[in-house]
Formats: C-alpha cells, sequence, structure tokens
C-alpha cells in the first residue's frame, strides 16, 4: 500500500522512522498520484513484493495487476516487470 503526502517530512512523521512504517510513503506537492510514482511502486515495492511471495509459496505464475484507466497509471508498457511475468492491465 502506498500513501501520498504533500510534504517530504509530516509534522506527524517527526519521530518515526518512515522506512519502518506499513506503508510506502511518497511526497508530491499536491499529494496526487502521477505516472512516475505509480511506476516507481510497481517496480520497487509491487513486483518484489510478488516474487517473494511466488517463491514462499514455491509456483511460477503469471500475476496480473487490476487498475483502472486512471492517467496517472501510465502506460501498460511501463508496467511490465523484466521477467514478463508480472504486469498490469486497465
Amino acid at each position: 500500500m502506498q500513501f501520498i503526502g504533500e510534504y517530504v517530512n509530516r509534522r506527524a512523521f517527526k519521530d518515526v522512522n518512515k522506512a519502518l512504517l506499513p506503508v510506502i510513503y511518497y511526497n508530491q506537492s499536491n499529494a496526487w498520484q502521477y505516472s512516475d510514482i505509480f511506476e516507481d511502486w510497481f517496480h520497487n515495492h509491487f513486483v518484489p513484493f510478488v516474487k517473494r511471495k511466488m517463491r514462499l509459496l514455491g509456483v511460477e505464475q503469471k500475476v496480473i495487476l487490476f487498475t483502472d484507466n486512471c492517467a496517472a497509471h501510465s502506460n501498460m508498457q511501463n508496467l511490465l516487470s523484466s521477467c514478463g511475468n508480472i504486469k498490469a492491465h486497465f
């Protein structure tokens, strides 16, 4: 899960190590989802999580992340894992 806020250092996170939060925190000046944030989350958080989970389960299957067709979700060519087994579909 990801959380997008306006500020790099939110007051609520003053004494909190953001790396230990159960969410991925991004900052964006208007707190909107943009394609670069979504692509970063997909490649650097979602794909590694799915690969770990598949390895733990001992399965090799293809995985599809279904999303709506929001403009912030980038295009499908950018949302494909390097192995080709994990992709997003609108």
